[in-house]
């Protein structure tokens, strides 16, 4: 569902139910082997966030279990309502995706992502909120599940403290990077050599 909300376009789109449990135990899974990968070079001297600390050395989607296809194919359909929404036309894209894993009272500080379009799926989330923007900020209630795609490049966004001490919150989040900026512009075809994207469109 396509949405403008503070001048920032949005697509909200749901994980079928089935799928969340298994995603869930894939990412607790898959958590020690990337906390043995090294940092990127943006997050070297920043404390938790171990799994998004590591985000340019893995990519979510190279992982051979067959529950990243549906995760894969809500991203894609999620991505062409946006491009339908904003009248642009499709081009090559390529993607980069990682995990986010926080347990009680650690959070996902203040960011943004440079990239045109970017987003999230949450997994397990409950209680939590992502809150977007600089001055006039934007909650929305994380729900499990839910995909949450930005068509806006550097939104300021931070998701509040998981306060649950059983278990730990997990999102799935990426950014799509266009192949027309990586040949026109140094700066991102040194990202798109620093970090693991995969061809998506």
């Amino acid at each position: 569902m396509f949405e403008l909300k503070n001048n920032i376009p949005f697509v909200f789109s749901q994980l079928d139910d089935k799928f969340i449990a298994a995603t869930y135990r894939l990412c607790l899974g898959i958590e020690p082997n990337i906390l043995q990968l090294d940092k990127a070079f943006n997050w070297r001297n920043i404390e938790g966030s171990g799994t998004s600390a590591r985000y340019s050395n893995y990519n979510f989607f190279l992982i051979k279990d067959p529950i990243v296809k549906p995760i894969y194919d809500l991203i894609k359909s999620s991505y062409l309502e946006m491009l339908e929404n904003l009248e642009k036309s499709r081009e090559s894209m390529f993607i980069q995706c990682w995990i986010n894993i926080h347990r009680q009272n650690q959070q996902l500080m203040k960011h943004a992502h440079p990239y045109p379009m970017h987003g999230h799926i949450t997994i397990n989330t409950e209680n939590t909120s992502t809150i977007y923007g600089k001055y006039d900020e934007l909650e929305i209630p994380n729900k499990n599940g839910m995909l949450t795609l930005l068509g806006k490049p550097d939104v300021l966004h931070y998701v509040t403290p998981y306060e649950k001490a059983q278990g730990a919150r997990v999102s799935i989040a990426f950014d799509l990077l266009p192949e027309s900026w990586i040949n026109k512009n140094q700066r991102w075809k040194d990202r798109f050599d620093d970090r693991i994207f995969i061809p998506f469109d």
